[in-house]
């Protein structure tokens, strides 16, 4: 008897109509995080209104810049942030970030050698006030996360003083070529997301080459990251953008999905009671074998006898094991139980 192993992912989306200067000089050995600075209070005083100095011994890992220990919090300068960096072979780098009230961590780690790093950090007010936000220089062990690995907790919708970035995360996966690597808000990769305004998740693949999936404003079911990722060692850079004074999320997790089958008849879903805004309101992914030789039904029961009721539109899309993709699509209504064997 023949055998093939489909994945699937079904989604159901709704449609409505609806200071004075301060100089420093501190020498760390590489830890999981440095504090630079605290909050820098708000000035008049023109010229450099903080500045410090720090000898780190880097030794391997992601060196991230950001607004706490986490190495997740935003930044604002106002005006500007130097960063000069004299790494063990006497070459100096310079990071500048200027007039900034909303953006989120920067990865820092080309500026670093392995070695004694010289790293001078000034502040510098060129207006009629200065300040900025506290900075830290965080480490990132280059050890994978273990899946599911939850990113971030769900974010409060926080006023902000302009549009920008309010939330980034560095972090390692390791990929065997094997499974779905599927976003979501949940642990188990079924949790619908959310994010205010945009959400931007780069993937640099073992071989150095970079992508990126985007999501704009709403509420959306989970994302199959897969294709983003390659065999190996890959690094994920999860960040959040508010396009206006507002921004907010769910909470994000990343996990593996294993390609072993469900045993069917298989529930995709209980009931869902009505849902009252527009957009995707269920996501799930999972595998199923087929020999070829009986028929798959939709149904709403595990006779597939029960009539299906969806208010809103239902996609159940079928990837093959040649990788090909269909997808069966049926819109608001009561409907009788289908035979979607076709699709597989």
């Amino acid at each position: 008897m023949k055998r093939s192993f489909y994945f699937i992912s079904i989604a159901l989306i709704v449609v409505l109509f609806l200071l004075s200067a301060i100089a420093t000089k501190k020498t760390y050995a590489q830890s999981s995080a440095i504090k630079i600075t605290d909050v820098v209070p708000a000035t008049a005083q023109t010229g450099v209104i903080f500045q410090t100095s720090l000898t780190v011994n880097y030794s391997a890992g992601r060196m991230i810049l950001a607004g706490d220990e986490q190495g997740t919090g935003r930044m604002f300068v106002d005006d500007n942030l130097y960063i000069d960096i004299t790494r063990p072979d006497g070459t100096t780098l310079n990071y500048t970030h200027f007039l900034d009230f909303n953006y989120s961590p920067v990865d820092l780690t080309n500026y670093f050698q392995v070695g004694t790093n010289k790293v001078n950090v000034r502040i510098e007010n060129t207006g009629s006030q200065g300040e900025a936000s506290p900075y830290w220089l965080v480490n990132v062990p280059d050890a994978a996360a273990n899946l599911p690995f939850q990113i971030t907790d769900a974010i409060p919708t926080l006023p902000f003083k302009t549009a920008g970035s309010y939330f980034g995360k560095y972090f390692y996966v390791d990929y065997n070529g094997t499974g779905r690597l599927i976003l979501s808000s949940a642990a188990d990769g079924r949790g619908l997301m959310q994010v205010d305004d945009t959400l931007y998740v780069q993937i640099t693949k073992p071989d150095g080459i970079s992508n990126v999936y985007a999501h704009f404003k709403g509420t959306f079911s989970a994302a199959d990251l897969t294709v983003y990722f390659a065999t190996g060692r890959n690094l994920v850079h999860l960040w959040l953008e508010n396009t206006d004074t507002n921004g907010g999320s769910s909470a994000f997790w990343l996990t593996d999905l294993q390609s072993s089958a469900v045993t069917l008849p298989f529930e995709v879903t209980s009931l869902i009671p009505a849902v009252p805004t527009q957009g995707d309101f269920l996501g799930r992914y999972f595998y199923v074998n087929y020999s070829g030789n009986n028929s798959l039904w939709l149904a709403a029961d595990n006779t597939s006898q029960g009539d299906v009721s969806i208010n809103g539109t239902l996609y159940l899309q079928v990837i093959g094991p040649d990788g090909y993709q269909r997808t069966y699509t049926h819109f608001g209504g009561t409907f009788a139980p289908v035979d979607v064997s076709n699709y597989f």
